[in-house]
């Protein structure tokens, strides 16, 4: 987890001018920040574009692999 004054000093040296990605992607913003109270204090939550989320590589990678697993693919060429 980032605090907000770790964020602000990130954000503090992007020029005004300059396009943002978000992880190299151009598709996806943040469209909001919630802030609430949490029982750990407050929280604020940015909210990206639907559709987009932030997920760990690891997931991805299993998900993938757990997809081609055991499909039958087969050869170029069966007589």
């Amino acid at each position: 987890m980032i605090t907000g004054k770790d964020l602000k000093m990130f954000a503090s040296v992007i020029p005004d001018d300059a396009g943002v990605t978000i992880n190299g992607n151009w598709n996806v913003n943040i469209v909001n920040v919630k802030v609430e109270n949490n029982p750990n204090g407050l929280l604020a939550d940015l909210q990206l574009t639907p559709g987009y989320s932030i997920t760990k590589d690891s997931v991805l990678e299993e998900m993938f692999r757990y997809q081609h697993k055991g499909s039958s693919t087969p050869d170029a060429e069966t007589r």
